[in-house]
Order: structure tokens, then sequence, then C-alpha cells
């Protein structure tokens, strides 16, 4: 039997500290954490890490991240797919000043952070076929 997952959020708890709260909660009892923040630095990571591992030596920590560095193109239309999706699901916009400080933080996470990296490549000429995108993350 695998056990339950805990989806947290600092959208969802507000602070980072009750976040943390959360992610240690939930390692104590023996659930599994899908922590869905944005952490562009290793330092911000780390602390959930760190936390994770000193609470259970033998989790496992893997990394999704949406890997749209390095061009102006992909990382606008990631931007613009982002709030697309949020709008549908009822959240509010980013501003983009905020995901432009996001990218100017960012430290591409390495292997030494994790058990394990998945990036996930994001093709802005999908966003020509947003509804199905949008399907496809509604059925998610």
């Amino acid at each position: 039997k695998y056990p339950s997952l805990n989806h947290i959020s600092q959208d969802i708890c507000k602070t980072k500290q009750k976040c943390l709260k959360a992610v240690e909660n939930s390692i104590r009892d023996m659930h599994s954490v899908i922590l869905d923040n944005t952490n562009p630095t290793r330092a911000g990571r780390a602390e959930y890490i760190e936390m994770a591992r000193e609470s259970n030596p033998k989790i496992i920590v893997y990394c999704l991240y949406m890997d749209a560095t390095g061009d102006i193109v992909p990382n606008r239309a990631l931007y613009q797919h982002m709030n697309i999706v949020r709008e549908r699901l009822g959240g509010i916009r980013i501003p983009e000043i905020a995901y432009n400080i996001f990218y100017k933080k960012c430290e591409i996470p390495v292997e030494a952070e994790f058990d394990k990296i998945f990036p996930i490549r994001f093709n802005p000429n999908q966003s020509k076929n947003r509804d199905g995108l949008l399907r496809f993350i509604q059925k998610s």
C-alpha cells in the first residue's frame, strides 16, 4: 500500500514557516509530499531538503522543474501559459515583474541537491494549442 500524498504549497499555506511545518508534519506522519513552490535558489530549496532528510535519512527527494531558461521566447511563452492556467483554475495572474525577479534569482537545480531531477522542457510552440494544454492540466 502506498502512503498518502500531501500537496503543500506556499500559495495555500500563506507563509514559508507554515509551509515548512506542513512538510515536517507530513514526513513525521509517513506521508509522501509534493512541495509545489517556486524555490529559485539553492539556499531556499536546501531548507526543505535538509529538514526532510533530518526527519528521515532514507527519504528520497525528487525535483521536477520547468526548464525554460536561457531564451526570452520560451520564457515569455511560459509566463503567458502559466497565467492562462492560473486564471482558468481561479487563481490570480502572476505580475510580469515577479516572473522576471524569479528568473534573475534562478539557480538551476543540480544533482547534488536531489536524488533525481526531472526537467520538463517547455515548448513555446505548444502555446498555439492553449486549449489542449489547459485540458491536459485540468485532467491531471
